[in-house]
This record gives structure tokens, C-alpha cells and sequence, in this order.
């Protein structure tokens, strides 16, 4: 949905804002149910809103903020409150709200909002919902979750606009490959209970290699058992691949399946859909086991070994179709990326391995690949970009240290367990801090800096204390 910014100027003539207030709120009712949306950074529910920006009066922001985040055009009706530095406004609607008949696993109403500016750099998803229904926990500003009732009440009703589909809004391409992916998720729905049971057994281990406590523990056995120069190949690889797959995500903006029929939704999914980066993992992993395996192998063992890897890699792309969060296009697609990234690092590796372990020790070459990823984040606004620029701004301070004092891994079996431990012992300390932190805020962008810092930390420890860890538990 697009609109012009459009306020009350009797509104905006009649009340001057007082000099605390930096940011616009918009209440949006439909019935009992007021619209709010899933932040990306702070990864809680908030109304939908954001900061003055010069030149706009305060119901021209929140008329701004709104359109952006949720792809709803609205009218400024009038002032609720001055609540905190915002500006509280109760707004409507200048046409129906697109609501899917379908529900979430929260059992909230979910608004379509794919193609508004700042989803899934800003929003995960919008929702139509019961305030009261609200966990006060998940809610940005807990102190305001009584409030909302009574912003509720006086603000008037909006329309809404039921839909079962959205498929006019997918590409050829898309609207070609949906009725498979319908067919698909049909296939199991009259099996007997224990064989769909089974079925979706496998369709959750197939899917694993793709999630981010593989990619970590994987990372934590390399960190133990090689030395600095081949974590920092692991590291540089993964981060290229983040930031590679989320800039396609930018560019394209690809919805998933789920996006124009959100009954098709099996798994949590957010963000667009191309390319794929929990397939471009899942390939990046097994295409970097079969490559490390692969050199133990010899004679025919060698080519069962690459037709299983290939196996669990195009399954891995299968569960996720099935599952409905992408279509069969961009499987493929994210397959064939992910290859090239694993197959650009075993060649490298193969025709000059010198050169590359010059590149992983070089505090240039990690510095060059900060300032890109850098520029990059700066351009997109993608927080993901913001934390891969501070996981190798993390590699680039530790990196000079743990190459000068690089120890070899611990010989013995207790030795590499207890290497082990520790180094993930510590990963976890920061981990847990770093949400713990990031829970209490409230401002969006000290959240992001939270994070932000977590990152650069857990990077600084895989790098130097892994080196360190190693020294001590020989």
C-alpha cells in the first residue's frame, strides 16, 4: 500500500510541541485490536513510530513512520498523550488494513506488510492484536502496556480488508512454483498420525545443518582442534556469506511463501525469502565437511561421500519448501551460492594455500574487509550488516595477537574437552550478557549498539582466547 503524508492541520496549528518530544506514536484500532509490529533489533512488540525528522511536525512523522514500518496509509485524528519524548496520536486508516484470515503461533492477526520501506531491516512482521493479550515482557515499554486500553478507547475504529491470498503480487516465476509448494506440504495430509510424525522428525533433523547452533559449534571445534589461520578462513567465509545473503535480500526483496499465503507457514521465518541464508549455510557446512573428509577418503568411498553430501544439501533445500518459508527457485539459487563460496574457498586453499594464509595473518586484508562490510551496513541500514562489520572489527584487534602467540591444539582427548569448555564456557558468559543487557533497553539503537559490541566480543574471544585456550589445556 502507498500514500501521501497526510495530518490534521488544525491539529498541527494548535498544540506546539514541547522541546522533550523527539518522536511520534501512532494508535491504529480496529475493534478491540490495535496494530503493532515485532522490531528486528530489539526483537519485542512496539506501536508503530519513530523520531521527528527536521522539517516535519510531529503528526507528519507519525504519519511518515507509520507508512514506512507498515505499509499503511493514516490520518492524524488527535493528541492522546505526551508520554516519555513521544508524541501519542490516535490515527486512521485512509483505507482497509489488509489482515490475513490466518494466525500466527501467538494467535495474533498478522497484517500484510512485506512491502512497506523498512521490513526486515526494522519490522519482522505487523500484527493486529489485543493489548490485553500482550505478555507485559514482550512488550518495548512495559510501562506503558496499561496505557494502551485507554489509548485504545478513545482512538477511532480503522477498516479492515480480510485476504486468503496475495498471489497477484508474486512475480511469473513465483506464481508458477506456488501450487507446488502447495502440493507439497498436501502430500502428508492424509497419512496415518505416526507416519506424518516420523515424516516431520526428518524434516526437523534435515533441516539442521542450517541453524545457527551448528554453525557455532562447529566453530567451537575448529577454534579447539586447528590452528588460528584456518579458524579465521571459518570466520571470514561465514561472515561473507551473511553479508552476501543479506545484501541479495536487500536488492531483491523476495517474499516467502507464507507472505501471500501465510497458512503454508511451518517454522518460524523472517525477513525476505531470497536468498536463503539458512540453505546457504546448511551447503557452506556440509560442503566444508565433505571437502575436510574428502582429503581422509580414498578410491570409491570418495564419490559416496560427495553423492551423500549432496543428498543431505538438496534434502536441507526440500525442508525448507516444504516448510513453506521459500519457493523451489530460490533453494536452488541459494544452493548454487553456496557452492561457489565453498568452492572459491577449496580452490583457493588448493592452487595457493600460501597466499591465503597471507590473506587470514594480514591485519590489512581484515582491515580492507571491515571498511567494505562497513560502507556497506552504512548504505543498507541492515543490522545484520552493522554486527558482521563488528565481528570482523573483533577479528582484526585479535588477530595480530593470537598469530604471534598461536598454540597448537591440546594432544589429549581430556585436554581438548576441557579446551573445549572453556572456550565455550566463555562464549555462552558473553552471549547471555549481551541479551541480558539488551532486554532492560529500550532505544532502539542502544540495543543495536548492545549487540553490536557482543559481537566484536565473541569474535575477539573465538580469535585470541581460542589461542590462549589451546596454550593452557596442552
Amino acid at each position: 500500500m502507498s500514500g501521501q503524508i497526510s495530518a490534521n492541520p488544525k491539529l498541527e496549528s494548535s498544540i506546539k510541541l514541547p522541546k522533550h518530544i523527539v518522536g511520534s506514536v501512532c494508535v491504529i484500532r480496529h475493534q478491540d485490536k490495535m496494530l503493532m509490529l515485532s522490531e528486528v533489533i530489539t526483537q519485542k512488540y512496539s506501536l508503530p513510530g519513530g523520531y521527528i525528522d527536521d522539517g516535519n511536525t510531529a503528526p507528519e512523522a507519525a504519519v511518515r513512520e507509520v507508512l514506512e514500518e507498515t505499509g499503511v496509509d493514516v490520518e492524524v485524528v488527535e493528541l492522546l498523550q505526551y508520554r516519555s519524548r513521544a508524541a501519542v496520536y490516535a490515527c486512521v486508516a485512509t483505507s482497509p488494513i489488509p489482515v490475513s484470515n490466518f494466525r500466527d503461533h501467538n494467535g495474533f492477526m498478522i497484517v500484510a506488510s512485506w512491502f512497506s520501506k523498512h521490513f526486515a531491516t526494522e519490522v519482522e512482521r505487523v500484527y493486529l492484536l489485543d493489548p490485553r493479550q500482550l505478555d507485559i515482557s514482550n512488550y518495548r515499554y512495559p510501562e506503558d502496556v496499561n496505557l494502551l486500553p485507554k489509548w485504545l478507547a478513545r482512538t477511532p475504529e480503522s477498516q479492515i480488508q480480510y485476504y486468503d491470498s496475495l498471489t497477484h503480487q508474486l512475480s511469473m516465476l513465483h506464481r508458477i512454483e506456488l501450487p507446488f509448494v502447495i502440493n507439497f506440504q498436501a502430500v502428508t495430509e492424509n497419512w496415518p498420525h505416526w507416519l506424518q510424525a516420523g515424516f516431520d522428525g526428518v524434516m526437523f533433523i534435515a533441516n539442521q545443518p542450517g541453524e545457527l547452533w551448528v554453525l557455532l559449534c562447529l566453530g567451537l571445534l575448529v577454534a579447539v582442534s586447528c590452528r588460528t589461520s584456518v579458524l579465521l578462513e571459518c570466520l571470514l567465509f561465514s561472515l561473507v556469506m551473511l553479508v552476501a545473503s543479506s545484501t541479495l535480500k536487500y536488492w531483491f526483496a523476495s517474499p516467502r511463501p507464507f507472505f501471500v499465503l501465510p497458512e503454508l507457514q511451518r517454522i518460524e521465518a523472517y525477513g525476505f525469502g531470497f536468498p536463503s541464508s539458512h540453505t546457504m549455510t546448511a551447503t557452506m557446512v556440509l560442503g566444508g565437511a565433505w571437502y575436510g573428509l574428502n582429503r581422509l577418503t580414498k578410491g570409491r568411498y570418495k564419490r559416496v561421500l560427495m553423492a551423500s553430501m549432496l543428498m543431505l544439501i538438496l534434502a536441507q533445500g526440500m525442508v525448507r519448501v516444504w516448510y513453506g518459508v521459500q519457493f523451489i527457485s530460490d533453494t536452488v539459487l541459494s544452493i548454487m551460492l553456496g557452492l561457489v563460496i565453498v568452492s572459491a574457498w577449496a580452490v583457493w586453499r588448493e592452487m595457493n594455500p600460501d597466499s591465503l594464509q597471507r590473506c587470514m595473518t594480514s591485519k590489512t586484508f581484515w582491515l580492507c574487509m571491515t571498511f567494505a562490510v562497513g560502507v556497506g551496513a552504512s548504505y543498507t541500514l541492515d543490522p545484520l550488516h552493522a554486527y558482521a562489520f563488528s565481528a570482523m572489527l573483533g577479528v582484526m584487534v585479535a588477530m595480530e595477537t593470537a598469530v604471534r602467540f598461536d598454540q597448537p591444539a591440546p594432544e589429549t582427548l581430556k585436554g581438548r574437552i576441557l579446551a573445549l569448555l572453556m572456550l565455550g564456557g566463555g562464549a555462552a558468559v558473553i552471549w547471555c550478557g549481551t541479551e541480558e543487557l539488551a532486554a532492560v533497553q529500550t532505544v532502539s539503537l542502544i540495543v543495536l549498539g548492545i549487540n553490536a559490541f557482543g559481537c566484536f566480543l565473541m569474535s575477539l574471544w573465538f580469535v585470541a582466547g581460542a589461542s590462549w585456550v589451546r596454550g593452557k589445556c596442552r
